[in-house]
């Protein structure tokens, strides 16, 4: 960092950082991470000639902009030739109280000092980010902990609740980031990954660089509200009348005769119409065809549900020349995984469905509801597989739920996954949404990661070994067999503690057998 007298273009202080590594841009590899040498690791980046030229353009964009000072953004290419990117309006953090301690908690100060990328108190459970990994797992309103202040955890800003790095520049993008969305962060706290682990509640207060133990209420009332500067702007306005013509989705029941193209009225109508269109002519191919090899095929099982399966390459162990297929026929492993958890413990509905739950059934079906599926109650609905040895995405509808389940499982385990989502139900939306959060619950306790939003639910395991990731998918069949209808039930805590003793039997029971 260099700090520049602005009267006559004089440079008057320089913090160079010790750099372990650099970043290049390589002509194949694209970037790449090389070590520096020690006589390299404190060199300037850039030479005094071009923190003057930044310097000037700095003067000259705060005199476009009426005096207000920018945060701006820039790039250098190799024939030193300046290139500005973005700039916005800054405020400096130096502009704030520092090392002003509560003597009311001076006990739980864990760290003092650092450098305010960005002014402002947040409090929240820590979640440390060290791997590409932990930043798809990032829960919300977390406090982003890292060791570097790298550009890529500003994707994290909208919803972290404060960042605290062990190394970082201030005018770096992350700290430009954090600024803009006005989220306290702190950078240069050398053993922050120490101090701290996962799950552990802090309060950062950015303004006096203190960071204390636990979630410190009152510091949160004193600390400055930020003003939405969107709210009620030209741009909100019409961002919320193209939203209108987007979001809204009116084609709700694809068995509908209003299910029909000239019924599209949004962007959302027009995807939900082609996506349930091409997935229906994908899987009707082969009711009329002869050519047996491609075409989808109807599993025959005890179960009294329609599987039609569409064989990408090797998922039966031979040629099926008919309309069925069996069981025995599959040759794909994690599909046989997740047939085995839907079949491993029998499942004939909730035992105790309570008189609300049920009514709540009544008036939804009765009025249409929030619906979004047809013949709910039924199993006749179509249930679509696309298939491999070691490859599935399956398409479902239990009952009223919605759900997708897709997995690898192969001898590559970085490749390896299994996703799941699943949404609907109906029962109303309170039982519907303690419906997720139970499911939620399960598929945590058995290492999955987790995202909640209203009554749907997305799960995820990565990078397991192909044998343990199979577990993983028939903790998936179990789920979707024995979550069936269970939102009538969920207002009845002693009965959701009792499933929830259940499940957990019943999946160790199954896996560990």
């Amino acid at each position: 960092m260099f700090t520049v007298l602005r009267t006559n273009l004089e440079i008057l202080k320089k913090d160079i950082p010790i750099k372990s590594h650099a970043i290049r841009l390589h002509k194949l590899d694209g970037l790449i991470k090389e070590e520096l040498k020690p006589e390299s690791a404190q060199l300037q980046s850039i030479n005094d000639e071009t923190v003057l030229e930044l310097a000037r353009i700095a003067l000259k964009l705060e005199e476009y902009f009426l005096g207000i000072s920018q945060d701006i953004e820039w790039a250098l290419d190799k024939q030193g030739k300046i290139y500005i990117l973005q700039c916005r309006p800054f405020k400096p953090v130096s502009a704030y109280k520092t090392n002003t301690v509560n003597d009311k908690y001076i006990d739980d100060i864990i760290s003092k000092g650092g450098q305010r990328a960005s002014s402002g108190i947040a409090a929240g459970s820590c979640y440390i980010v060290n791997k590409d990994a932990h930043i798809l797992t990032f829960p919300d309103k977390a406090i982003l902990i890292a060791p570097f202040a790298v550009p890529k955890l500003a994707a994290l800003l909208g919803r972290a609740a404060a960042v605290i790095t062990q190394e970082g520049s201030l005018v770096g993008h992350l700290a430009s980031v954090a600024r803009e969305y006005k989220v306290p962060a702190i950078f240069k706290i050398p053993n922050i990954m120490e101090i701290v682990k996962n799950g552990d509640e802090i309060t950062i207060d950015a303004d006096n660089l203190v960071i204390y133990r636990g979630i410190k209420d009152d510091l949160l009332a004193e600390s400055r509200t930020s003003k939405n500067l969107m709210k009620g702007s030209p741009i909100e306005r019409i961002l919320q009348d193209v939203l209108q013509i987007i979001a809204p989705l009116n084609l709700l029941d694809p068995d509908s005769d209003e299910f029909q193209p000239e019924r599209c009225q949004t962007y959302h109508d027009i995807i939900r119409f082609c996506h349930e269109k091409s997935v229906n002519e994908l899987f009707a191919f082969g009711k009329l065809e002869k050519y047996s090899r491609h075409t989808c095929k109807e599993l025959v099982s005890d179960l009294p549900l329609n599987y039609l399966i569409i064989n990408l390459e090797d998922g039966f162990k031979r040629e099926i020349k008919g309309r069925k297929v069996h069981l025995n026929d599959i040759n794909s492993m994690p599909f046989l995984s997740l047939w085995d958890g839907l079949m491993a413990v029998a499942w004939n509905g909730p035992q105790h469905i309570d008189v609300g739950g049920f009514l709540s059934v009544v008036m939804r079906h009765n009025s249409g509801g929030d619906a979004v599926l047809s013949n709910q109650g039924s199993y006749e609905n179509d249930n679509y597989v696309l298939l491999s040895s070691h490859f599935f995405s399956l398409t479902s509808r239990l009952g009223y739920h919605f759900c997708t389940i897709e997995a690898l499982a192969s001898e590559r385990t970085l490749e390896n996954y299994a996703g799941f989502y699943f949404k609907g139900g109906a029962a109303d939306f309170q039982r519907r949404n303690l419906r997720i959060k139970f499911i939620g619950e399960i598929l945590e306790h058995f290492q999955f990661n987790i995202s909640l939003k209203g009554d749907s639910l997305r799960a995820k395991v990565n990078a397991f070994e192909s044998s343990k990731l199979l577990i993983k998918i028939k903790i998936l069949g179990y789920m979707l067999m024995h979550t069936r209808q269970l939102d009538m039930v969920m207002l009845n805590s002693s009965c959701v503690e009792e499933y929830r003793t259940k499940f957990i039997t019943d999946i160790d029971s199954m896996i560990y057998s």
